[in-house]
């Protein structure tokens, strides 16, 4: 007894050559090195522009500032890099998505970093010696008791 199982075709892809994998890896490379090159140039000149014209004050604004915007276009950038990751992998294209997924873990670093720094509370002024206000007051030139502030002379 013979039976007649429908033939089903099998589609094997095979894996690109170690060659053309490279070439994809430095070319999406170097694409994605250029859009930081010009996300961090657009960051610059805008914050050059806002110092110049008296817009970068010392209150904060309320909104997206210029270092907020170019972080989130490098996390978008990331997530494109790792998005592009995924897509290598499954395509068997091995040297190309490890690749991305190194650029994608620089530029979380690089995001998180840059938040940290960019956010971060500042610190109280450092205290000064004028501000003494111990048993003796503050004495006006260092002389004996006579002239400090609070001694009773």
């Amino acid at each position: 007894m013979t039976t007649n199982s429908p033939s089903v075709p099998t589609t094997t892809r095979s894996r690109p050559s170690w060659g053309a994998d490279l070439l994809v890896a430095v070319l999406m490379f170097l694409l994605e090195a250029g859009a930081v090159v010009v996300i961090g140039y657009i960051a610059l000149i805008a914050g050059l522009g806002e110092a110049l014209n008296g817009a970068a004050g010392g209150s904060g604004s309320e909104g997206l500032t210029r270092q907020d915007s170019a972080l989130i276009a490098l996390g978008v950038l990331g997530l494109l890099a790792a998005g592009a990751a995924v897509l290598f992998f499954r395509g068997r294209w091995r040297i190309a998505g490890v690749t991305q997924v190194l650029v994608a873990m620089a530029l979380v670093v690089v995001v998180v970093g840059g938040a940290v720094a960019t956010h971060r509370p500042e610190s109280p002024a450092p205290g000064h010696g004028d501000e003494y206000t111990g048993p003796g007051g503050q004495c006006r030139s260092g002389g004996d008791s006579e002239e400090c502030q609070g001694s009773g002379g």
